[in-house]
C-alpha cells in the first residue's frame, strides 16, 4: 500500500527485533503456563548477571504475569512499551522530550507459516487489542505485580500521549521521500513544515543523515544540512534536500540503512521539535529462472541474470549458491568486473539429490554492492 507521497510501503524501513519460541513443560511454574515460551538468542541486557533472556511463557506476557520466571518484565516491555524520543543538544543541557507514542511498539508480531514462506500474524498471542479495556487491565496488572512504575511510560499509560507529529508550539514537521530510494542514486528528501498558528514563525532546522545498522547502531555521518525558514500563518512550507550517492556510498553499512534526524528550533522561543525517518535503500534485483522440469538426480537448468545499475564499475563480482537437496555445501562462481549498464546471464546445471519442495538461495557480492539475495522455490519430482 503506498503512502500519501506515492512511495511504496516496501521501501519504508520497519524497526524490528527477533526472538524464538520453544514448546516446553514448565514444572517450575503454576499450572497453565506450559506451551510456547519466548527465548531471545540476542539478549539486549543481562539477567541475573548473565546475558540471556527467557524462557518466558507467552501466556504470561499476554496476561501481564510479569512476576513469573524468566525475564517476563523485559519481554512484556518489548511488546507494550511506549516510544519516547528526546533531543539532547550537549552534556550540559537537560534533555527535552519531544515525542511520545504508545501504539508503535509490538503492533505486528509475526512468524513464518509452516510449509510456506508466508507471514503468520501472532500479535494476539502476546497482547490483547491495543487500547481495549482488557489490554488496559493487563497493563495495570503488570505494573502492580512488578511494583515498578517505570515499566512502559512511567506508570501513566492512561495519560494522554503527545501527538507524534504535532508539538504544543503549533508547528508540524514531517520528512518525506520524493521518490523510492535506490542504491546508486541520489536520495531526495522533503521536509514539510506546517504553521498551524495565526502568527508568523521563524524556524532554524538542522538535518543530520547517518548510516546505521539493523540493530539501530549509528555508524557514520553521511552529511549535515541546516536551513532557516519563514513560516506564514496557517500555511505548509516544503524544502527539498539532496543526499548524494557520492556522499553515502562509502559510509553505508551492509544494512543499506540511512537515518535522517531533523531538529527544528523556533528563533524567538527556542522551543524544539523533532522529525525522524529511516530509509532503506533498495538494491537491484537478481533474476532467477528454472528451465524445464526438475527431477531427482537429473540435471536442472537455472538461469541467473543481473545488470549493473550504477554509473561506475562493479568489481570482484561473484555468486554464492546453496540449497538443501540442490547443492552440496556451497557453489561459488567468480564473475569479474561489470561496466556501468552492463550485465551477465549465466546458466547453472544443478543435480537435485532430494525430492520435494526445495529452495535455492543465491547471493551476489561485489565491491560496491555487498549483498543481493534472491531465492527460487523448486519442486523436485521423484520420478
Amino acid at each position: 500500500m503506498p503512502d500519501d507521497m506515492g512511495v511504496p510501503a516496501a521501501t519504508l524501513n520497519r524497526n524490528f527485533h527477533v526472538w524464538n519460541e520453544g514448546w516446553m513443560e514448565r514444572r517450575d511454574l503454576p499450572p497453565g503456563y506450559n506451551g510456547w515460551q519466548a527465548l531471545d538468542a540476542t539478549p539486549q541486557e543481562t539477567s541475573n548477571g548473565i546475558f540471556c533472556c527467557g524462557p518466558a511463557p507467552v501466556k504470561a506476557i499476554k496476561e501481564g504475569d510479569t512476576h513469573l520466571n524468566y525475564d517476563c518484565p523485559f519481554i512484556f516491555a518489548e511488546v507494550n512499551a511506549d516510544l519516547i524520543k528526546w533531543v539532547v543538544i550537549n552534556d550540559e543541557m537537560k534533555p527535552e522530550r519531544v515525542y511520545q507514542e504508545s501504539k508503535k511498539i509490538g503492533k505486528l508480531i509475526s512468524t513464518k507459516q509452516v510449509g510456506t514462506s508466508d507471514r503468520m500474524d501472532i500479535t494476539s498471542n502476546y497482547k490483547y487489542d491495543e487500547g481495549s479495556e482488557k489490554e488496559r487491565l493487563v497493563y495495570r496488572k503488570a505494573v502492580e505485580m512488578r511494583n515498578k512504575p517505570h515499566i512502559g511510560n512511567g506508570g501513566q499509560h492512561d495519560a494522554p500521549t503527545l501527538d507524534p507529529s504535532l508539538s504544543k508550539i503549533g508547528i508540524k514537521m514531517r520528512l518525506k521521500l520524493k521518490e523510492p530510494p535506490v542504491f546508486g542514486q541520489d536520495v531526495q528528501l522533503i521536509a514539510l513544515l506546517t504553521n498551524l498558528t495565526s502568527l508568523h514563525k521563524k524556524i532554524h532546522v538542522n538535518i543530520n543523515v547517518q548510516a546505521t545498522e539493523n540493530n539501530g547502531a549509528h555508524m557514520n555521518v553521511v552529511c549535515q544540512k541546516s536551513d532557516s525558514m519563514e513560516l506564514k500563518p496557517n500555511t505548509e512550507h516544503s524544502a527539498v534536500y539532496l543526499i548524494p550517492y557520492s556522499q553515502y556510498k562509502a559510509r553505508l553499512t551492509d544494512s543499506n540503512l540511512l537515518k535522517v534526524s531533523a531538529v527544528g528550533e523556533l528563533t524567538d522561543t527556542k522551543e524544539k521539535l523533532l522529525a525522524e525517518r529511516k530509509i532503506t535503500l533498495d538494491t537491484p534485483k537478481l533474476q532467477i529462472e528454472r528451465r524445464g522440469t526438475a527431477k531427482l538426480l537429473a540435471p536442472c537448468k537455472i538461469i541467473i541474470a543481473f545488470d549493473n545499475p550504477l554509473i561506475e564499475d562493479l568489481n570482484e563480482c561473484g555468486l554464492i549458491m546453496e540449497g538443501n537437496g540442490l547443492v552440496h555445501g556451497f557453489l561459488e562462481k567468480e564473475l569479474g568486473n561489470l561496466k556501468p549498464g552492463h550485465g551477465f546471464q549465466i546458466s547453472v546445471h544443478l543435480i537435485p539429490y532430494k525430492s520435494g519442495k526445495k529452495t535455492l538461495q543465491v547471493l551476489f557480492t561485489s565491491d560496491k554492492i555487498k549483498y543481493i539475495r534472491e531465492h527460487l522455490d523448486i519442486t523436485i519430482l521423484a520420478f
